[in-house]
């Protein structure tokens, strides 16, 4: 008699499970997937001899040849390369792009290649391709890897920096100084500085801390929870910073006038941090009437006007 099979369909299945999962964690996991087929994909398709390239590129450039073959060669060119252009943009990993990224820029460099490629100037397809697809790697990096763009130009000063900043560190066993680093690069401290303020890793506000707890509603501690905002009642720095400048600049500004005058701008535009008064407020508060009050505004709006008040608001504005 036949044992019975053990029931195994009460076990836990990965389908339910991962119907649960965040959407970006399953987006990662089918992006996994896909590069997974992409490289047995790559480990099937032929490699073909350098001389046997420059054929495929000469009947590419051939006049006589149909737009249907030229795109057919063209494909075969670039089919055959796929898996160099793929073990050159796994160099340029950990740079803030992803490897499926990576691998599109370097397959559009191949492709570009493929396009601009003279079989007849005595250099290998394969060796006029890297250049292609390195170039196209380092400006999708520049570009989309951060989120202040860097210029092209730029682009080697901070790979040599990100390089020499780690060799100080494994020399002196601490942290080098912005101008040991510029001098080690051939740049100026102030651009090493700059370059390395951006291979800083990026603080989401929604990031969890380490140090657990919970906040004052509920939950895990964020970055943006300890960061003091207007809803705790908290002054924020930039804010009171920017008060205190332009309080300084009014005071600069108004320093001149008489102090009666000076007093009628600061109750009729709230100057003070109060509210606005109107111009009968005014005249009760000194004593005068309305039309007295108007005249020492108009006075002293055109003292403001003729002096140097405006070069001061105007300081302080840029």
């Amino acid at each position: 008699m036949a044992v019975p099979k053990k029931d195994t369909t009460n076990k836990a299945r990965p389908a339910r499970r991962s119907s649960k999962r965040a959407p970006a964690a399953i987006e990662g996991e089918q992006g996994h997937e896909l590069l997974d087929l992409y490289i047995s994909e790559l480990s099937r398709t032929p490699v073909l001899a350098a001389e046997a390239q420059k054929e495929l590129a000469r009947r590419m450039r051939n006049s006589r040849t149909s737009a249907e073959d030229r795109a057919r060669l063209r494909a075969e060119l670039i089919s055959a390369n796929l898996r160099f252009a793929f073990s050159v943009a796994k160099q340029y990993q950990n740079r803030g792009l992803s490897l499926e990224d990576l691998v599109g820029e370097a397959n559009a460099g191949l492709c570009r290649a493929a396009d601009k490629y003279d079989p007849d100037v005595g250099v290998n397809f394969i060796s006029y391709a890297v250049w292609w697809i390195k170039q196209a790697l380092h400006a999708s990096i520049t570009t989309k890897g951060r989120s202040v763009r860097l210029p092209l130009g730029r682009a080697g000063d901070l790979s040599r920096v990100v390089k020499a900043q780690a060799a100080l560190r494994a020399a002196m066993g601490r942290e080098p100084t912005h101008e040991e680093i510029g001098r080690m690069c051939g740049l100026s401290a102030e651009i090493a500085e700059s370059l390395v303020a951006l291979v800083q890793p990026e603080r989401s506000l929604d990031e969890p801390l380490e140090s657990g707890g919970s906040s004052r509603g509920g939950g895990s501690r964020t970055l943006a929870s300890v960061i003091g905002s207007d809803d705790d009642g908290e002054d924020r720095l930039p804010g009171r910073l920017e008060d205190e400048d332009r309080g300084n600049a009014l005071r600069l500004a108004l320093e001149p006038l008489p102090p009666r005058d000076r007093q009628v701008l600061v109750l009729y535009y709230g100057l003070n941090g109060g509210e606005t008064k109107t111009l009968e407020e005014i005249g009760e508060i000194l004593g005068v009437t309305r039309e007295r009050v108007r005249q020492l505004r108009d006075r002293a709006l055109a003292a403001l006007r003729a002096g140097d008040a405006t070069e001061v608001l105007r300081d302080w504005a840029a």
